[in-house]
Order: C-alpha cells, then sequence, then structure tokens
C-alpha cells in the first residue's frame, strides 16, 4: 500500500511521486489528539469505567450540547498544528445512545453523526477563513477531516465484538452519514481483525482513503521489543490483522492507537515491512501503573480507580518527552503520527516543532 492523494476539493494535499527512488521519504504527515480528554479538561463531563460506553456518552453529545465547545477543540488542535482531525463520534454508537436515559436514542445515530462531522468541519473552515484573510492560505494550511468509525461496544473488549451481521448495517449508517463530509475514514481502536475488516470494507464503499488504526495488546512482560510479541487485544497477530482485509480497496494506511509505548515501537517494523510503505503509530499517555492502581490483570490503560482523572496520565510522558518518541518513530519509517487519549494540543504543538525540522517533513508550524 502507498500513500496517494488525498484531495480536498481541487487541492491535493499529500502525493507519492511513484518515479521517486525507493530511498525517497514520503511526507510527513501530523495527526490530533486525544478529543474526548480535551474536551474534558474543557468542561465536559466524563465518568464510568475506562473503555466503557458510558464513559465518552457526554463527549458524544457534546456534539449537540455544547457545540461550541467541540469546535474550539478541533481549532486547538489545528492551531498546534494537526493536518488532519477526527470527527468526534466515537461512542455515537447504539450500545452508547442506549445510556442517554431516552433523552437520545439509537434513531437519533445518524443526526448525532452529521453533528459531529459538522463541528469538524466548522472549525476547519474556521481556520482557513483566517488563513485567507491573512493571506497565509497555502495547501500546508489545508487540514483534512477524518470520519471515526468506532468499536461498537465497548473498547479493548475483543469478546464483545459482535458478528459481521450485527456490525454491518450500523457501519453503514455511520459511515453514509460521514460521507458528505469528510475527507477519509478512520477506523479507531480495533480490536479483533473482524472487526476492522467489516469496518474496512463498508468504508470502501464510499470511494475515499479508509485507515485502519488497531489497539495492541500490552507488551509482554519483559524488557523485550520483539514485533513477535506484537498482538491484538483478541490474541491475533499484527499479520492476521493484515490478512484480514487483504484485498479491501482504499485502504491506504495502517495505524496502532491507543497503547503502550512498547507495543507501539514493536509494531512499526510490521507496519513498514512488505512494501507497506505507511506506518502511523498513535499514542495515548495513558499507561497502566500496576502498583498504583492494584489491578489483578494488566490492561492497555488505567482505569478510574484512580481518584483523580489529573492521575490517568504518565506525567513523565511530558510533550518534550513524547515529541523525542514519536521523531524515533518517523526517523524509523512513520509517515503519518499524531496522538489520542491523554495527547493534547501541546503535544501536538511540540511535535510539530520537532518533526519540521525532519527531511519531507509536511509538519509545518500554522499562520499566526
Amino acid at each position: 500500500l502507498s500513500l496517494k492523494s488525498l484531495a480536498r476539493g481541487s487541492c491535493r494535499i499529500l502525493s507519492m511521486d511513484p518515479t521517486k527512488t525507493k530511498d525517497a521519504r514520503p511526507p510527513l504527515l501530523l495527526l490530533d489528539g486525544g478529543m474526548g480528554h480535551l474536551l474534558r479538561r474543557m468542561g465536559v463531563e466524563i465518568k464510568g469505567e475506562f473503555g466503557s460506553q458510558e464513559r465518552f456518552l457526554g463527549v458524544a453529545l457534546a456534539n449537540s450540547i455544547q457545540p461550541h465547545l467541540v469546535r474550539d477543540a478541533h481549532v486547538a488542535f489545528i492551531r498546534a498544528g494537526a493536518q488532519v482531525v477526527t470527527t468526534n463520534n466515537y461512542a455515537v454508537v447504539p450500545s452508547a445512545l442506549a445510556l442517554a436515559g431516552g433523552k437520545y436514542t439509537s434513531d437519533d445515530l445518524e443526526m448525532l453523526t452529521v453533528e459531529a462531522a459538522l463541528r469538524a468541519r466548522e472549525a476547519v473552515a474556521h481556520e482557513e477563513a483566517i488563513a485567507a484573510a491573512t493571506k497565509t492560505l497555502s495547501a500546508s494550511t489545508h487540514v483534512l477531516v477524518a470520519g471515526s468509525l468506532p468499536p461498537l461496544t465497548a473498547s479493548y473488549r475483543p469478546d464483545l465484538v459482535g458478528s459481521t451481521e450485527e456490525l454491518e448495517p450500523v457501519y453503514e449508517r455511520i459511515a453514509s452519514s460521514l460521507a458528505p463530509h469528510v475527507d477519509l475514514f478512520l477506523l479507531e481502536t480495533m480490536s479483533k481483525a473482524s472487526e476492522a475488516a467489516t469496518a474496512a470494507r463498508v468504508a470502501s464503499r464510499f470511494g475515499k482513503p479508509v485507515w485502519v488504526s488497531w489497539t495492541l495488546a500490552d507488551p509482554v512482560a519483559t524488557d523485550t521489543e520483539s514485533s513477535s510479541a506484537v498482538t491484538l487485544p483478541s490474541g491475533e497477530t499484527l499479520e492476521e490483522a493484515f490478512a484480514a482485509i487483504n484485498g479491501i480497496g482504499n485502504i491506504e494506511a495502517f495505524l496502532v492507537n491507543c497503547c503502550d509505548i512498547k507495543s507501539a515501537r514493536a509494531a512499526l517494523p510490521l507496519l513498514t515491512s512488505n512494501g507497506m510503505t505507511l506506518a502511523v503509530p498513535t499514542l495515548q499517555s495513558i499507561v497502566c501503573h500496576q502498583a498504583a492502581i492494584k489491578q489483578e490483570e494488566p490492561t492497555s490503560c488505567c482505569d478510574d480507580a484512580i481518584e483523580h482523572h489529573a492521575h490517568e496520565y504518565d506525567a513523565s510522558l511530558t510533550p518534550d518527552a513524547y515529541a523525542l518518541e514519536v521523531q524515533a518513530w518517523a526517523r524509523a519509517g512513520a509517515t503519518v503520527v499524531g496522538g489520542c487519549c491523554g495527547v493534547f494540543p501541546e503535544h501536538i504543538q511540540r511535535l510539530r516543532e520537532v518533526l519540521a525540522d525532519l527531511p519531507g517533513s509536511a509538519a509545518q508550524a500554522p499562520p499566526m
């Protein structure tokens, strides 16, 4: 697979020139960070068990109830340097809407999904209008909108993933609602190969680029970062995950997200091997501190056993530390980088500053 072109209107945002040499580096693209956690910082309520649908219900409903906050959160990431923003519909799924106390139901899925897409589009239009007014508008200031295709049940729970017959009609509803408003589809936090394959098949029907992002199980309890130890939470290997999406059209990127740093490092050689030029490690700063939360079993991320939500974040993963880690990924072959839960605009801003010096980087400073 190769990075082809991501077009917005008549403007070609990125392209891979097939005449370039094998060693030529494709452009480096900078994604946004964690919308849900930024919205919590801005005042949106997040509660419930980590990874549950209840936890991010308030974030999903904010698209309609607090639309200005959602737009402002997207703007914050764009101003930090993000070149792709993701629609805020991660929890706009029937199982989450069922927890809304009757105020919203599964019948509102399309309306709420469109609201999420419109908030992202408003943010992009707002920033482009400013760039045009200040005569700083250029190809590098255009921002893509990625439409989220999330897990339909609790995250990190492959045992809850439904059958293809159960998943497909819901993904069809989400994708058809997003399609008129987005530049590409981003499958997020896929914990099982069949889950990603079903969502990818649906997304591919709309003729837009499809990016597939799996979450990974915790690294094995050793100091090794061997690619052979990298698995999805389902226990399936990344090779098996790749095989499940083989032959599906329009897939242009492989990603990993919402996982431990060691897992992301170990996954990178697999993502860049076998002629696949796109590798996209994204990372959250929430990590599992066994001693602090005394969990019986290791999990991908910390949960709400921690008394204050600020303690969910790995304090050592400062913007500077994060930028150094991601810089190493980029030098190792990653061409699209960013963040998820717990990665805030200040992390993305530091990434933009550090990555702008890499050869071929498209991560340039936004206009002031």
